[in-house]
């Protein structure tokens, strides 16, 4: 993932992990509203708009020593 596409994602990673999962605007086209689809531990935040998507599993910190509680599994083009 680039630098750039990180520090876009990252507010609203901020709020999806803050429990706010609706009224999403997408960072990078501002005409989508962000989808967040969650199945077991793998969520899925993409625009239906621009297509840009990020996957990742949130981690419970009790269960890893990483200060990261998000890994990162790939993204949208």
């Amino acid at each position: 993932m680039s630098e750039e596409a990180a520090i876009l994602w990252q507010d609203i990673l901020d709020l999806v992990m803050g429990g706010r999962v609706s009224n999403l605007a997408c960072p990078f086209c501002q005409k989508g509203q962000i989808q967040v689809t969650k199945l077991a531990r793998t969520t899925r935040l993409e625009c239906p708009s621009c297509r840009q998507f990020i996957e990742g599993a949130f981690q419970d910190s009790m269960e890893t020593d990483s200060p990261d509680p998000l890994v990162i599994t790939k993204e949208g083009q």
